[in-house]
């Protein structure tokens, strides 16, 4: 892969978060990150799929992008929205996820 897929995913990227109106920003990057994934797989000869909303019943989760490398589950990719910068130089940014428990995700 070289720089200038890159350069396209970041310009992809720009276009869709500058669109009016409002929308779910996770869901704004699923379609662009699966195909970074896929022409990252190109650029070393393997064959890649992917599927978005999959659904692991067992684990009772849905990742964003499954991976598939040659028709094979390679992998998952969960995607979170970007956490808002803490405004105080020491105070702690915390996330609740949906079993109701706050987690942290950064600290200053």
């Amino acid at each position: 892969m070289d720089i200038s897929e890159l350069e396209s995913f970041a310009d992809t990227l720009k276009v869709k978060f500058a669109l009016p109106g409002t929308a779910s920003p996770e869901d704004q990057l699923k379609s662009v990150v699966a195909e970074l994934v896929k022409s990252a797989g190109t650029a070393y000869g393997l064959t890649v799929e992917t599927r978005t909303e999959t659904h692991l019943s067992e684990h009772k989760v849905r990742p964003d992008i499954a991976v598939y490398v040659g028709g094979l589950i390679c992998g998952y990719i969960e995607l979170k929205a970007r956490v808002s910068e803490p405004t105080h130089q020491n105070s702690r940014a915390t996330t609740t996820r949906s079993s109701g428990k706050s987690s942290k995700v950064c600290q200053t």
